[in-house]
């Protein structure tokens, strides 16, 4: 990868890349761009597919960060995609995945985030809190009233989990992010986390952004026992309670994760890019046994049929009903009017197709 030009936050990445060697790179000029959780995370398939990073409300997504790209075409073309050339696969694969054609580079727009105090490259403020909750209710809203009063620098992500079925206590797991060195209203925020319900543990530290998604580069041994589902919310109410109340007492169940997605993400229209869910605040995931596929499909319907869509790239799902879900009627259509243009006979067949 290159750092094209530092003082406007241009970089160009090869998508074999993965995430944590960029954020390594980056961060030695003062910049950071949101991407996966975990450091192995490749650039190829998060970046054509949206990103919902650590630092989602500040940055939104990684696909709305792309400025250009070379895409190889199903007719072994090589093309540069911008707003001004190839402008339709430019807009398809921000968000449309790989269906239209293979993306060999990407030309992002990172931020600068330049150290004040501590010297850390790209600082960030990090907290990590388990709290032990018995009214999960009470505790949603208090988190949610919480992240979306809080200016775009915090994000925050939770993960739900039920060890004991005899119990109604419920344990989370909250990680709440600040990027940029910590200030005082930082610090206010993160008095206020602590307030939400008791906390069982807590760490608070100061982190550069490229140790908190460093990349150990673990062998890809192909098995994947966990199935994942998600879907995309415009709030917390109680038919979600009720539908998280559920699937917790399941011993499918691994976890659920949920996340703020409020921000850069909402300020965009929904024919920015190939990612059009626009009006969605939430993300809610559950992290189930892979052998029990079809009861956490049944668990989690409720809750997705009161979504407004689905993330299609974190789901273990790969029906046509859920690939249905994954883009909104507009943008599907326009999707595959790319694809029969660039690639009518689905050459290119790794993917979900639209």
């Amino acid at each position: 990868m290159n750092i094209l030009d530092e003082a406007k936050g241009l970089i160009e990445v090869q998508s074999g890349a993965v995430w944590g060697d960029v954020a390594d790179k980056i961060s030695k000029a003062d910049l950071v761009l949101s991407s996966g959780d975990f450091g192995d995370t490749g650039v190829g398939g998060l970046a054509t597919s949206g990103g919902l990073g650590l630092l989602v409300r500040k940055q939104g997504l990684t696909t709305d960060r792309i400025l250009g790209a070379t895409v190889i075409t199903a007719d072994g073309m090589k093309r540069n995609v911008n707003k001004e050339e190839n402008s339709d696969l430019f807009w398809a694969i921000r968000g449309g995945s790989s269906q239209v054609g293979i993306v060999t580079e990407f030309i992002f727009q990172a931020d600068q985030v330049k150290p004040e105090k501590t010297g850390q490259k790209v600082p960030i403020g990090f907290q990590k809190l388990s709290y032990n909750v018995s009214d999960l209710s009470d505790f949603l809203f208090a988190w949610y009233s919480w992240i979306i009063s809080a200016t775009e620098n915090m994000s925050s992500l939770l993960m739900l989990t039920k060890s004991d079925s005899t119990s109604n206590i419920i344990s989370v797991q909250a990680t709440n992010i600040w990027c940029g060195e910590k200030t005082n209203l930082c610090e206010k925020y993160f008095t206020d986390a602590l307030n939400i319900a008791k906390v069982e543990k807590q760490d608070e530290s100061n982190l550069s952004y490229h140790t908190l998604v460093q990349a150990p580069h673990l062998p890809h041994k192909g098995a994947n026992n966990v199935y994942v589902k998600n879907v995309l919310l415009t709030k917390i109410d109680d038919y979600l309670l009720n539908a998280l109340h559920t699937m917790l007492k399941s011993s499918a169940v691994m976890g659920i994760e949920v996340r703020a997605i409020d921000g850069p993400i909402n300020q965009l229209p929904p024919d920015f890019d190939a990612w059009s869910f626009r009006e969605a605040t939430l993300f809610v995931a559950v992290w189930g046994d892979a052998t029990q596929s079809s009861l956490l499909n049944q668990l989690f319907k409720p809750i997705q049929d009161h979504g407004c869509g689905v993330y299609g790239a974190y789901s273990s799902d790969t029906s046509e009903l859920e690939t249905a879900k994954s883009w909104s009627r507009d943008t599907r259509e326009r999707l595959q009017q790319v694809v029969k243009k660039y690639d009518p006979k689905h050459i290119i067949n790794q993917s979900r197709y639209a």
